[in-house]
C-alpha cells in the first residue's frame, strides 16, 4: 500500500505497507516547526500508536528543520509554556511502538535537532549541520536537548554543546555518534527505506520489546522484570509518597476490593488491551465505541489478543469462558453497572471532556471512573465532572498486554478510596501501581524549568522506570 500525500501539508505522510514516511513541508521557512507541524504530529503518533509501523522523518528541499517558528514562540506566554506544545509532541514521538528514523539533511537547529534527537536512529548527509543555540537567544533547549542529548553522546560532550551552543558538522556528528551514518543527500531517503525494510523482516513484537529494553536504564534490569516503557509525569504531578517516590502502597484489609464489572470508553489499542488485561484476570468487561464498524473491530481485536495468550499459555481459561464475560457495543447503558470505567479515547481534551460526562452520568454513585490520558491534566478534566471525587487518572503503558506498571493519578478531589479501587484494579490484573498526585497551581514550577513540559516536568520523578516482561 502506498498513500500520497497532500502537498499543501504542514508534514507530507506516505504510507507505506511496513513503513511510513513524513516530511516537514514548509521549505519557504526552512521546515521551521509551527503549531500546525505540531498538530500533524499528533495526529501521525496517534495513527501509528494504533497500527504500529517504523516511521522515517526527512525535511523538504534539503533541510530537516531550522527551529521552533520564532514568529510563534513570540506570540507564547507562560501558560503555552506550561503546556510543553512542542516537547509533548516529541515526547509522544520517541515512545512510538516502532522504531522512529530521522534522515536528516542540511539545517536540524534548536527544535529541528531536538526533533532529531527524539528518534531512535539517525542518519544524515554531509551538509548536516545540527545543534542547539537557544543559550545564545536567551532561552534554554526545553524540547528534549537539555536531557536527551546527554543519552545520546554522554555528559561531558552534551553539556560541552548545550552550554556553548555551536553547532556540530557531518564528520564529528558521525565520530561523536550523534549520527550512525553518513549519505551523500540523493541517497539519504532511500538509506532511511533501507533501514526500515530491514526493520520490517523482524518480528514487530520482539522489535517493540527490544526498543523498550533498550530505553530502560541498566538498574532497572532485573531477573524478573516487571512493566514496560517510560514513566514520564505531566506538570505539577509528584509522586504521592514523598517519602519514597513512585512507592507502591501495600492493600489492607479496608482496602476496596478490585472491580468486578469494568468499562473501557474507546476501543483502539489501548482500550482493547486494558480490556484483555481485566479479562485474563477475571472481569467481565464492557468496551463503548463511537459506532458498529468500530466496536465490531475492537471486538475482534480482544479476540485476536486472548487467543495470543492462551497460545503463550499465560491464560488460564479457554476463549469461551473470556468472550462469555466480554460485550462490545455503542450504547453508554453497557457501562451503567460498571465498579470501574476507563476512559480510553484519542488524547484530545474536547473529546475526553464530552466522553467523561457523558459516562458519568451513566455511573452508580460507588462507580470510579478513570482515565488513560498520558498528557493532559487530570485536574483539568475533573472540572467539567459532576462527583470529580470520583474521578482518577489510570495510565496504562503501551503496547498494554507486555507491561505490569500503571501510573494511578489523583487529582486535587480525588477521594483515597476511589484511587485504592483503582489500584485494586491493578492488582487484580497482575499489574503493579505506582502512585502520583497533582500539585496545587500555586507549587508548580515556572516555564522556565523543564518542569514546564507536559511529560517530562514534574517535582519529583517516579523512581522505578517501568521495567520489561514477558506479555500474558
Amino acid at each position: 500500500m502506498h498513500t500520497q500525500p497532500d502537498a499543501d501539508a504542514p508534514l507530507l505522510v506516505e504510507r507505506h505497507t511496513h513503513h511510513v514516511i513524513a516530511t516537514l513541508n514548509r521549505p519557504h521557512r526552512r521546515n521551521a516547526i509551527d503549531q500546525a507541524t505540531i498538530d500533524a504530529l499528533h495526529i501521525l503518533c496517534a495513527e501509528l500508536e494504533e497500527a504500529p509501523k517504523t516511521l522515517v522523518l526527512a525535511g523538504a528541499d534539503g533541510v530537516f528543520a531550522a527551529g521552533a517558528d520564532i514568529a510563534e514562540l513570540r506570540e507564547r506566554r507562560a501558560p503555552d509554556a506550561l503546556r510543553g506544545i512542542n516537547t509533548n509532541a516529541f515526547v509522544r514521538l520517541s515512545e512510538l511502538p516502532m522504531p522512529v528514523i530521522a534522515a536528516v539533511d542540511g539545517y536540524a537547529l534548536g527544535g529541528g535537532a531536538e526533533l532529531a534527537y527524539a528518534a531512535d536512529i539517525r542518519i544524515a548527509t554531509p551538509t548536516l549541520a545540527i545543534g542547539n543555540p537557544e543559550t545564545g537567544l536567551g532561552i534554554i533547549a526545553a524540547a528534549g536537548a537539555s536531557w536527551r542529548l546527554k543519552e545520546i553522546v554522554g555528559d561531558a560532550r552534551a553539556i560541552e554543546l548545550l552550554l556553548t551552543g555551536r553547532t556540530v558538522r557531518a564528520e564529528e556528528a558521525l565520530r561523536i555518534g550523534l549520527v550512525s551514518a553518513i549519505h551523500d543527500s540523493g541517497d539519504l531517503l532511500a538509506a532511511a527505506e533501507a533501514i526500515a525494510a530491514r526493520i520490517a523482516r523482524n518480528d514487530p513484537a520482539a522489535t517493540i520489546a527490544t526498543k523498550s529494553v533498550f530505553r530502560a536504564p541498566r538498574d532497572h534490569h532485573r531477573r524478573r522484570p516487571r512493566g514496560t516503557g517510560r514513566a514520564l509525569r505531566e506538570p505539577g504531578e509528584v509522586p504521592a509518597d514523598d517519602r519514597f517516590p513512585g512507592a507502591e502502597r501495600p492493600m489492607t484489609a479496608s482496602s476496596p476490593p478490585g472491580p468486578a464489572r469494568v468499562g473501557v470508553l474507546g476501543g483502539g489499542r489501548m482500550g482493547t488491551g486494558i480490556a484483555h488485561a481485566f479479562l485474563l484476570a477475571g472481569s467481565r468487561v464492557s468496551v463503548v465505541e463511537r459506532d458498529a464498524d468500530s466496536a465490531d473491530t475492537a471486538a475482534a481485536r480482544v479476540r485476536e489478543s486472548l487467543d495470543a495468550s492462551i497460545l503463550r499459555g499465560t491464560a488460564g481459561e479457554p476463549i469461551d469462558a473470556y468472550l462469555a464475560r466480554f460485550d462490545t457495543g455503542t450504547d453508554m447503558a453497557l457501562l451503567a453497572r460498571c465498579d470501574l470505567v476507563v476512559e480510553a479515547v484519542p488524547e484530545d481534551i474536547a473529546l475526553k471532556t464530552e466522553a467523561l460526562t457523558r459516562v458519568e452520568a451513566q455511573l452508580g454513585p460507588d462507580a470510579v471512573l478513570a482515565s488513560n490520558t498520558s498528557s493532559i491534566s487530570i485536574d483539568e478534566l475533573a472540572a467539567v465532572l459532576e462527583r470529580p471525587s470520583r474521578f482518577v487518572g489510570m495510565h496504562f503503558f503501551n503496547p498494554v498486554p507486555a507491561s505490569t506498571l500503571v501510573e494511578i493519578v489523583r487529582g486535587a478531589a480525588t477521594a483515597p478510596r476511589s484511587s485504592s479501587r483503582c489500584a485494586g484494579g491493578c492488582r487484580r490484573s497482575a499489574r503493579r501501581p505506582s502512585w502520583w498526585r497533582m500539585l496545587p497551581a500555586s507549587r508548580r514550577r515556572g516555564s522556565g524549568s523543564r518542569s514546564a513540559s507536559r511529560r517530562s516536568a514534574c517535582s519529583r520523578r517516579a523512581s522505578p522506570r517501568p521495567k520489561t516482561s514477558t506479555p500474558p
